[in-house]
């Protein structure tokens, strides 16, 4: 029993420390292990402006499994970081993922319907990012063609899309919640 629980305590050590050698007596492995520390990094994360001559739209959705209601968030700047658009809409989604790229999908469109063509997409999904970006496929049927259509719309457009932490994202999170909140969806 006491090999069973020494291995099993090893084993959980080896998962994040794989480089440890934990050998000797039980007495020597326990000092170890109490002298382990994580390395904490931390950095600073803020919204950044886009170059010159191109907006950028940060989306965001709010989801609820049990109901399928969400809320979509979008932010829409100039390169100044001046507001050109928001927005706040209560939708149903059969999925988070779902309705992350619905939201961008919106906010494209309406780059698209204002003439606007040097773009920078940010989300703080980064599944919908790498389906954006790698085409990547999915076995869900309606989030399928939710990415196939806003890819499609990408194609028009002089576009960069990247994944941003929710930190830089705070505008199209609160939009989103405000969306999901009112609970018109």
């Amino acid at each position: 029993m006491k090999h069973q629980i020494a291995w099993n305590i090893k084993a959980a050590i080896y998962k994040t420390f794989p480089n440890l050698k934990l050998d000797g007596r039980w007495t020597e492995i326990c000092d170890t292990i109490e002298r382990l520390r994580h390395i904490v990094i931390w950095r600073q994360v803020s919204w950044s402006k886009p170059l010159l001559n191109v907006v950028k739209f940060n989306t965001d959705a709010s989801y609820d499994i049990t109901n399928g209601k969400a809320g979509l968030g979008c932010v829409i700047r100039n390169h100044n970081g001046d507001l050109n658009m928001s927005f706040s809409i209560a939708v149903q989604c059969g999925s988070n993922n779902q309705a992350e790229a619905v939201a961008a999908n919106y906010g494209l469109k309406w780059c698209i319907h204002n003439g606007f063509t040097e773009i920078q997409l940010e989300l703080d999904s980064l599944i919908i990012v790498d389906m954006l970006i790698n085409n990547r496929d999915t076995t869900n049927l309606k989030l399928i063609r939710i990415i196939q259509d806003t890819i499609q719309n990408m194609d028009k457009l002089d576009i960069i899309v990247s994944n941003c932490y929710r930190e830089a994202n705070s505008g199209a999170d609160f939009f989103a919640k405000q969306a999901y909140s009112s609970g018109h969806a």
